[in-house]
């Protein structure tokens, strides 16, 4: 595949379209107008309004960056990304101006968490569940065959997801210290001599046959997680002694009322996902920062459990800049194969690289961030060889990289996986790298744009704050290659050729 034709990328845009594009990647390699983007946008609204600021923003960025603020606008994106054979991933992507976190929050998550929701009250998470529904809805509507992403945190109190991510890692640590001689499995007299320990009123030899699925006397940690719920491991946890290892754990467990919030949050989940079911609308769960994931990805497989069993409805998210996605990743690849499920999954490189290393220097515990670029980008493609080499599979290449598009690509005409039936996926955002989807989606590749759509007041917060998140690699992903200032003067080549052809002035440029 040639990525660096210009014609493929730019086939469909008009004069218009091109000098906007120009304008809008000019913006981006400014890094003081992006650093301060959002002071800019709110002195600008405090001094001329909402109206000319807005306007003005709908004009430029929202215009190249969104699809739009209703049906209609996106009727009109989606079939001009649907004639060039690419698809859309839907996210509405309004959300209120974020006000003061509560203290329990570090400044740092508070200044660096995108689209994270604020709650007044419950009613928030269900407001919030609406506009997930017309998000499917509207995918359903426009674009057949296209993909809606959901937040959690949209749909419980941060907090609390932030608590249930601290237990379920201390229930991940109860395995582990079961576990006495690391073996990685925990046979019957482990567990019965565990038991004794701390939870003397349990009938040991019961619990460890209800575990036990495959009857092999011993249980790893996929059956431990198969078979116990989170909640039977939390109550487990809170009646064990207060002066045994797992006193301490105790104050980490979430009480009634907080059990009460998170069945109401799998409530909205299982509403969304039924919805889209009806529908045949694949859900993307996003991924968010590590102190959210470990209750989110905890969320996601239960509803892979419960979904994917035919088709691969639900696709959860992996980062890998994180140091531990390969071990979570082969549990996980393990689980469906065990459990029979469909597997599906975005992968990711990660958003949140600068905060969460500042967050573990703040807090004095290792970085989970991969040492190195190097070390991410071996990440990422052991990682899609791992979920090619999956039967009952479905992936989704997300990425800005165009050696990662090439090695998936390679991977994949090894295996003989066909680029139309092979549940190979890929995507980009709306308004970058146009050079990878478009080429990806002329030649049958599965292609996809992510896009961003709402009020556009309301959106551009959101994109205020991802710009803010991406100010250090924004230039060089707009353009998508390493040598962005060669593809502007490439653009600026086409530009001039469509002011010279009458033709190509009112149509756009078109393929050869």
């Amino acid at each position: 595949l040639d990525f660096h034709n210009t014609q493929t990328a730019f086939q469909d845009k008009s004069l218009t379209d091109l000098l906007l594009a120009y304008a809008v990647y000019k913006a981006c390699m400014f890094s003081p107008l992006v650093k301060h983007a959002d002071s800019v946008y709110k002195l600008s609204r405090r001094f001329l309004g909402p109206r000319i600021t807005d306007g003005v923003v709908r004009a430029t960025f929202f215009r190249h960056f969104c699809g739009g603020e209703n049906n209609n606008d996106l009727l009109e994106t989606t079939t001009s990304l649907k004639n060039s054979g690419i698809g859309a991933i839907m996210d509405y992507a309004a959300e209120a101006d974020v006000v003061k976190k509560p203290d329990v929050v570090s400044e740092v998550k508070a200044k660096s968490s995108a689209r994270v929701y604020d709650y007044i009250s419950e009613a928030q998470c269900d407001r919030n569940v609406q506009h997930f529904l017309d998000c499917i809805e509207s995918v359903h509507q426009v674009t057949p065959g296209g993909i809606a992403a959901i937040k959690i945190t949209a749909l419980g109190l941060p907090d609390l997801i932030e608590r249930m991510a601290v237990a379920i890692t201390r229930t991940q640590w109860l395995f582990s210290l079961i576990d006495s001689d690391n073996s990685g499995t925990l046979s019957a007299d482990e567990f019965e001599k565990a038991v004794a320990t701390f939870f003397p009123d349990i009938d040991a030899k019961e619990v460890f046959h209800a575990i036990d699925t495959d009857s092999d006397s011993e249980v790893d940690y996929i059956e431990w997680t198969h078979s116990l719920r989170m909640e039977d491991v939390w109550n487990l946890i809170r009646s064990a002694g207060p002066n045994t290892p797992l006193g301490e754990l105790q104050e980490a467990m979430l009480d009634e009322t907080e059990l009460e919030l998170m069945r109401n949050m799998m409530r909205r989940l299982h509403t969304l996902v039924d919805y889209a079911a009806e529908r045949k609308v694949r859900l993307m769960v996003d991924a968010e920062q590590t102190y959210f994931q470990p209750a989110i990805h905890n969320l996601a497989l239960g509803l892979q459990r419960k979904y994917n069993k035919e088709l691969p409805l639900v696709y959860n998210t992996y980062q890998c800049y994180l140091k531990d996605t390969l071990s979570t990743l082969e549990h996980d690849l393990q689980r469906a194969r065990r459990e029979n499920w469909w597997f599906a999954c975005k992968l990711v490189r990660g958003a949140y690289m600068e905060m969460e290393r500042q967050l573990a220097s703040d807090k004095g515990y290792p970085s989970p961030i991969c040492d190195t670029q190097d070390d991410t980008h071996r990440t990422y493609n052991t990682s899609i060889n791992m979920i090619l080499n999956q039967d009952r599979a479905n992936l989704l290449v997300a990425s800005h990289n165009q050696a990662s598009i090439e090695y998936t690509i390679s991977e994949m005409q090894k295996r003989g996986i066909d680029k139309q039936t092979g549940g190979v996926c890929f995507a980009q955002l709306l308004g970058m790298c146009d050079h990878l989807t478009y080429t990806l989606g002329i030649n049958g590749y599965k292609a996809f744009k992510y896009v961003p759509y709402g009020p556009v007041n309301e959106v551009i917060p959101y994109l205020v704050r991802r710009a803010h998140e991406n100010r250090c690699v924004c230039a060089s992903f707009c353009l998508g290659t390493g040598q962005p200032h060669q593809q502007l003067l490439t653009l600026l080549l086409v530009l001039t050729l469509s002011v010279m052809s009458p033709l190509q002035l009112n149509a756009g440029w078109s393929a050869a």
